[in-house]
């Protein structure tokens, strides 16, 4: 299941970023291969992020837990 959850968060990620930053790079008037460029490199980056998220969550947790205040 967290092989699932960990696709599905890549996947998940490198699209709202992707699209973020078309959109963003459009608003600017920017050229298009300025646009897919900036486009691929954060959706890539995003991409793995969300794609280690569901790995890093349990750590934090148990991290955070075993703090003392």
């Amino acid at each position: 299941m967290r092989v699932l959850k960990a696709i599905l968060y890549g996947y998940a990620g490198a699209a709202v970023a992707g699209v973020l930053a078309a959109l963003a790079g459009t608003g600017f008037d920017l050229s298009y291969g300025a646009i897919v460029s900036s486009a691929s490199l954060s959706g890539a980056a995003f991409g793995v992020v969300g794609f280690s998220l569901p790995w890093w969550q349990p750590l934090i947790a148990a991290r955070s837990r075993s703090r003392p205040n």
